[in-house]
């Protein structure tokens, strides 16, 4: 639908917030604010304690992600004090990073039901008659509003924080009650709008990376002949678990076999800065490792020559295979240079005559359970760097893999490409859904005869909003006082 303009404004003096329509006031929050108080956190943990909601159950956009909330033992006159009620707004005051503080969050009636509190490093504000709480929740969470919170806030020890003060001199642009409430039914259908078509990429995204594994899985271990799309004409079966039938003419040979040489990695004495301040060689460990990623990830650190010389390092020369065989047991990636890795990683040069490094990787990929489930159960799985010498792989000739990786190559940068294009699409809505609640809530646009055209909408979806969050938007827990 077509927005339109406001026929008349008035400059309000504010650089920031420019010309608002001629029937809006421009006031501070505490104007609309009938309560505006701290939290609590009690005495101590107590399972059987009231529920005590924390700004780490709060995500980036101001809805609510409870999985696991505190309960904490409270008195009676702080449960009295702290207890939420629907529409409350909860503000979180503190905060390491700038993308969180001032995050709001509204209390549904879902949320009332948990007969919860709120913490200490929270505020809560109860709105008068007189204005939409939903309205002043949108406010609060656009980007002015939050540019405002994040100018304002005190730093301490890298926490920026808020108060009740601060809060309430926080200014607005506010229309009348019955406009709010426009307002709100304009921004909650797009909302609505919005977030299922994020939703629906999401998803998409999700089927992609389950469609690129499956067509890998198919390829590398000879389920489809990858060039043609078809089976190959005949198979055998490889008494291997996680192989299965592979093509007839696939001989089944050791991973030590295809390799110049393998060793375990080392970690030169940390005590010592020469071996590694100034050092130019990536040196390696699990974290490096990322998953569904080819390619080896950051190192770990950088090693000085001397580190080889006098201090244990191993040098691989590329391309090498590095499994970890301690911790995240099973985890791979290739590593195309030279570098070295800590003992938690066993390293296989690869052959360029017998492999190559990509078709071998992702094949024994699929063997990553089951090299799980052979280490040790001690308190840190340990895999036994022979056992993992000795894992089967099936192997074509070395044109036969070139060939089948090329292959592989192209579908998987075809779906990569419809992935960006869809993450692209995603951060697009998300600009999008920004830029409009700011337009809406500081009077850019006039939605009020849009909003008297939409159909009546169900009440937001308060299961949405307890679900629909991802851990990327999720603060870290922090400590409460």
């Amino acid at each position: 639908m077509t927005l339109r303009r406001y026929a008349t404004t008035r400059d309000t003096g504010l650089d920031w917030l420019g010309r608002v329509p001629e029937h809006w006031d421009a006031r501070r929050l505490k104007g609309t604010l009938s309560r505006n108080d701290s939290g609590v956190w009690g005495s101590d943990s107590d399972e059987s304690g009231v529920t005590v909601l924390r700004s780490t159950e709060q995500t980036v956009s101001g809805e609510w992600s409870i999985v696991a909330p505190a309960r904490r033992r409270l008195s009676p006159n702080e449960y009295a004090n702290g207890r939420l009620k629907a529409d409350d707004l909860v503000l979180t005051t503190s905060s390491g990073s700038a993308r969180h503080i001032g995050k709001t969050s509204i209390v549904t009636r879902d949320i009332e039901a948990l007969d919860c509190c709120f913490s200490n490093f929270m505020q809560r504000l109860r709105i008068r008659r007189d204005a939409v709480p939903r309205f002043i929740w949108y406010v609060l969470n656009s980007q002015f509003s939050r540019e405002q919170f994040a100018y304002l806030s005190s730093t301490t020890t890298g926490l920026a924080n808020l108060n009740g003060g601060i809060i309430g001199r926080l200014i607005l642009a506010c229309p009348p009650r019955s406009e709010q409430a426009a307002i709100v039914r304009f921004l909650d259908h797009a909302d609505r709008r919005i977030r299922r078509y994020i939703r629906a990429k999401e998803k998409l995204i999700e089927l992609l990376e389950e469609y690129k594994q499956a067509v890998i899985h198919e390829a590398v271990t000879g389920q489809i002949d990858v060039r043609t799309g078809q089976p190959y004409p005949a198979y055998k079966d490889s008494g291997v678990e996680w192989l299965g039938m592979v093509p007839a003419h696939w001989p089944l040979v050791p991973l030590k076999w295809i390799a110049q040489r393998s060793q375990n990695g080392a970690t030169p004495p940390t005590s010592e800065s020469a071996y590694y301040e100034g050092g130019a060689i990536p040196w390696y460990g699990p974290s490096s490792l990322l998953a569904h990623e080819d390619e080896v990830g950051p190192p770990v650190k950088h090693l000085t020559q001397l580190a080889f010389s006098e201090g244990g390092a191993r040098l691989l020369r590329g391309p090498s295979l590095l499994v970890a065989v301690i911790g995240n047991v099973g985890k791979m990636a290739l590593m195309a240079h030279n570098g070295a890795t800590n003992q938690q990683i066993t390293a296989f040069e690869m052959s360029a005559e017998k492999v190559n490094p990509r078709f071998i990787l992702r094949q024994i990929r699929r063997a990553e359970p089951w090299l799980q489930s052979s280490a040790s159960a001690a308190t840190i799985p340990i895999l036994d760097s022979s056992t993992l010498a000795r894992l089967p792989c099936a192997l074509p000739s070395i044109a036969e893999q070139h060939k089948i990786t090329t292959a592989l190559d192209a579908i998987v940068c075809a779906i990569g490409q419809v992935a960006v294009k869809s993450q692209n699409q995603i951060a697009l809505a998300h600009e999008f859904r920004t830029r409009l609640i700011a337009d809406v809530v500081t009077g850019k646009l006039d939605v009020r005869e849009a909003a008297a055209a939409l159909p009546d909408l169900e009440s937001p979806d308060s299961n949405d909003i307890l679900k629909e969050t991802t851990d990327s938007q999720a603060e870290q827990p922090v400590a409460h006082s």
